[in-house]
């Protein structure tokens, strides 16, 4: 078995992460707790002490002993604590509520692989089997219950997050919007929620739409959040959210022209290629 695809194991370059916290620095200014939840190399709590230094404390949990072992070795000089830790053991909830966890910030780089994809490779680096995504009959047996590590991993740190916490993770873009129509229709929305797009082929060479997501604060009833086309405040592209119930992927546009959504009074029949097939498959000839 490939450990690389096991863990999902893409590790971040560091000019990545440099971008990645100057970025989160301009959005909270110092936190007083950086948290890697799969720290890996410890990438990100690298480029984070190299940024805020000791006006903040860092920790990383990693589960390949491997990365462990040189992440203590390279980072002890920065007073960066490193644990090897299984996520899917740990208590995020109590880690992420200690006493001094005011403006806490979990920042990383999550597995990119989905549970179907490790039950293939018979891994047993997965989560415990619960419907999360609250799949009825057979939905919950068959292919709508495959997902993204990441996005159960996701939702876990967004409910252990305090109110005055902030998550700023890599994902696929899909992964974050699935987090986010998760939480709008759990509980409602955050006072934090956008996704800056990042260009996966070059950072990391998969041909995948990926992003920074970033999500913390109170719970908010307004269920909407913004997309950026760059690691960059200024680059605004809209804004997506949950209407109705559905997911709507630019809300402006739509409220634009919401009167236009509804029934069509013509039915699609889906074998209409099928009855038609005398008249649209072309055979060759000898002219």
């Amino acid at each position: 078995m490939s450990a690389k695809k096991e863990f999902g194991d893409f590790q971040t370059p560091l000019p990545l992460a440099r971008d990645v916290v100057r970025l989160v620095a301009s959005l909270i200014g110092t936190p007083g707790r950086v948290i890697e939840p799969t720290a890996g190399f410890g990438t990100f709590l690298e480029a984070a002490a190299e940024n805020w230094g000791r006006r903040a404390v860092y920790e990383g949990y990693e589960i390949n002993p491997a990365y462990v072992e040189d992440a203590i070795f390279r980072l002890a000089a920065k007073k960066i604590s490193i644990e090897r830790q299984d996520f899917f053991d740990a208590d995020w909830r109590k880690i992420l509520s200690q006493p001094d966890s005011d403006n806490v910030l979990v920042l990383g780089n999550p597995p990119w692989v989905t549970s179907a994809e490790l039950g293939s490779l018979g891994s047993k680096n997965v989560p415990a089997k619960t419907n999360f995504q609250r799949l009825r009959g057979l939905d919950a047996k068959t292919g709508k219950s495959n997902f993204d590590i990441a996005e159960w991993m996701l939702i876990r740190l967004v409910d252990s997050l305090p109110a005055s916490g902030l998550m700023a993770m890599l994902c696929k873009t899909m992964t974050a919007r699935k987090v986010m129509r998760h939480l709008w229709k759990a509980d409602g929305g955050r006072d934090q929620s956008a996704i800056f797009l990042i260009d996966a082929k070059k950072h990391f060479d998969v041909s995948v739409d990926a992003c920074l997501f970033v999500v913390g604060g109170k719970v908010h009833p307004r269920r909407v959040a913004t997309i950026y086309a760059s690691l960059d405040t200024s680059d605004k592209l809209s804004e997506f959210g949950l209407i109705d119930g559905s997911l709507v992927s630019d809300v402006t546009s739509y409220e634009e022209l919401r009167d236009l959504d509804g029934g069509s009074p013509y039915t699609w029949r889906s074998g209409l290629k099928h009855d038609a097939s005398e008249v649209m498959e072309l055979t060759p000839s000898i002219l």
